[in-house]
């Protein structure tokens, strides 16, 4: 950028030093004002997922899991709990791990591991159909709730049908699913074995 105004060099090398010095603090402050403008898109972003087993548009932002993000989680947790066979219930049961609150997961987990042994050591199978779900949503945390019926199979004969109520209790913790806790109960069984 070569400027001419003034007869003296050093008079034009001054303006051009000016000018540029001018146009450094304009782009300072568009690009400033262009963070400002993208950190506060970041705070309303959206995560948009239809995988292939979905149905319906799931969103999960920073402070809001959809009605059917919570549901299809409910369905995804409680099938890794409850429909398994003795080889994959030790793998589905460390899969649920994943997803437990770090203030819980020492304690839960383990539990987790002891139960999915005690299936494996006594060949059990289980098989769930859920009937009924239901969604209880706060701020940042909330309960799924999901009715069914679980049958239970020991070295493949039917052993058990119950009907169980399953409880999981999350938070979103910016924008990811962390279960709380898990609560199961059986409301009625019936022994299938003679």
């Amino acid at each position: 950028m070569l400027i001419k105004k003034y007869i003296s060099k050093t008079s034009n090398l001054f303006a051009e030093n000016r000018l540029l010095k001018f146009a450094i603090v304009v782009l300072a402050i568009v690009e400033l004002h262009n963070y400002q403008k993208v950190s506060e898109a970041l705070k309303y972003q959206k995560t948009v997922l239809i995988p292939p087993t979905i149905e319906e548009k799931i969103e999960i932002s920073g402070y809001k899991f959809s009605n059917s993000y919570l549901k299809a989680m409910g369905i995804y947790i409680a099938n890794l709990l409850h429909d398994f066979t003795p080889k994959t219930v030790k793998g589905q049961y460390a899969a649920v791990s994943q997803f437990l609150d770090p203030s819980i997961y020492p304690e839960k987990s383990k539990e987790l591991e002891y139960i999915a042994k005690k299936y494996w050591k006594n060949m059990v199978s289980s098989d769930l159909k859920i009937n009924k779900i239901t969604l209880e949503i706060k701020k940042k945390s909330g309960k799924i709730s999901l009715k069914g019926k679980r049958f239970l199979y020991i070295y493949d004969e039917p052993a058990r049908l119950e009907e169980i109520e399953i409880d999981i209790l999350y938070k979103n913790d910016n924008g990811l699913f962390h279960i709380k806790d898990i609560k199961h109960k059986v409301t009625n069984q019936s022994e299938l074995i003679k």
